[in-house]
């Protein structure tokens, strides 16, 4: 409410100079005028006087006759002057005020386009953190898809001397074909040329062990195709007698 009356109050101030300036133009024209009836009163009156006048007497007589409104009209005009001033200076201040106003404005709008951009950036921050979370899920799914139809071998080794044994490779999960054993510790890698269907098992006799081998620890690498005849990776341990799958990734078919 007070923002909307202080146009309507400076209105009425600056009227109101307006108004004082006029009035000072005003009293000095009517001072004058009254004055110059005098004179003219007096110069009727004394008409008879005025051809015996000297030239210095007309003088002084014209000089205290224009004297004193010379002095009335210099009043006036610092009057005047005085408004103008006063109202040059309100003008400044409410030019003053507008700029404040504006300025404050602006801030206003500056923190409203900072909370805008601040509230764009968590929603495009949000938007890419759910994206990257339906990735992840779409990839671990199809991972989970992808594991699901994998082979899954179990190893027993037979030791006929310390470095000859027979390998018995046990299936248990899903079909595969091409498949070749990658032994640490092997002297040679062991394929499996045909398909080699789940629960199938198949013996490598007389395999031959390299002089470093650790029989109780070996790691086995098996490169193979899936069902769908994806090159696979997996990597076996075998520790005193138990397997570990400890890897199982995309991976590119060896042969001898």
């Amino acid at each position: 409410m007070g923002q909307e009356n202080q146009p309507e109050t400076g209105k009425v101030q600056s009227g109101n100079k307006k108004l004082g300036m006029a009035t000072s133009t005003i009293w000095a024209t009517w001072l004058t005028v009254l004055w110059l009836i005098g004179v003219a009163v007096i110069v009727y009156l004394r008409r008879g006087d005025i051809p015996t006048l000297q030239l210095n007497a007309i003088g002084d007589f014209l000089a205290g006759t224009v004297s004193p409104l010379a002095l009335l009209w210099l009043v006036a005009g610092y009057v005047r002057q005085g408004y103008e001033l006063r109202q040059n200076t309100d003008a400044l201040y409410l030019q003053q005020k507008a700029l404040l106003l504006q300025h404050e404005e602006l801030a206003n709008q500056v923190a409203e386009t900072r909370k805008l951009a601040h509230h764009s950036e968590q929603q495009a921050a949000a938007s890419l953190a759910m994206v990257e979370f339906n990735i992840t899920e779409k990839r671990d799914k199809e991972i989970s898809v992808i594991n699901a139809v994998q082979p899954l071998f179990d190893y027993k080794i037979f030791f006929i001397n310390e470095t000859v044994c027979n390998l018995i490779v046990h299936n248990k999960g899903n079909p595969a074909s091409n498949i070749v054993f990658d032994c640490e510790g092997f002297v040679a890698r062991l394929t499996v040329g045909s398909a080699m269907a789940k629960d199938r098992k198949v013996n490598f006799n007389h395999t031959r062990l390299t002089a470093e081998a650790n029989v109780e620890d070996l790691l086995i690498r098996v490169n193979y195709l899936d069902i769908y005849e994806a090159p696979r990776l997996q990597i076996y341990r075998v520790i005193a007698g138990n397997t570990h799958l400890i890897e199982s990734r995309e991976g590119e078919l060896k042969t001898n």
